[in-house]
């Protein structure tokens, strides 16, 4: 996924909510700023939900269970690319969320899964994969309603990008959400 942040600038028709952020002291202002924060977060996690890449032949194999908005913290590894995590550019102070397939759990009709693998998936399909091998030794593998045993050699695939493009068509989504979640935090 692309390591882009979204700033959002103070328009001339926003400037009374900022003068209103401005009066809060420290701790409201900080819990204001991540509730508009993870409001615009919420959109391109709903965005990702709706056009997550399932495998119709596969049930019970969607990506959407994985991804969820979560709370950035300064320095904290986050997962770009599978088998690679990078340090997030967020310093002590700032206010962020990110929103993609970091949900490692979740209950579903009273089962509890772990979703490592969806997460994995949800990154391979973004970035594609190169031509590999899947086993090292005999496997057995289901795709869809065909078993095959292998190893495998996996011809690779295009990346599909569903996660860049929910971001991007976000955006305008994204600034409208983040200052009515902050005028509704400010009216309360």
């Amino acid at each position: 996924m692309s390591n882009d942040l979204i700033s959002i600038r103070s328009l001339p028709e926003n400037q009374e909510v900022i003068q209103k952020l401005g009066q809060l002291e420290e701790g409201m202002k900080d819990k204001a700023l991540y509730t508009a924060v993870r409001a615009g977060a919420t959109v391109v996690s709903n965005l990702m939900k709706a056009t997550s890449p399932d495998d119709p032949t596969t049930p019970g194999t969607s990506l959407a269970l994985a991804v969820n908005v979560s709370r950035l913290k300064a320095g904290q590894a986050i997962r770009v690319e599978q088998g690679r995590q990078t340090r997030a550019s967020v310093e002590p102070g700032d206010v962020s969320a990110v929103a993609g397939p970091n949900k490692s759990r979740a209950t579903i009709g009273g089962g509890k899964y772990n979703l490592r693998m969806l997460q994995n998936i949800a990154l391979w399909l973004e970035h594609g994969t190169r031509p590999h091998k899947i086993g090292k030794r005999q496997v057995r593998l289901r795709i869809g309603r065909s078993l095959v045993t292998g190893p495998i050699q996996h011809p690779g695939a295009r990346p599909q990008r569903w996660m860049q493009r929910s971001l991007e068509s976000a955006g305008p989504q994204i600034i409208a959400e983040f200052y009515r979640s902050l005028e509704n935090f400010l009216e309360d």
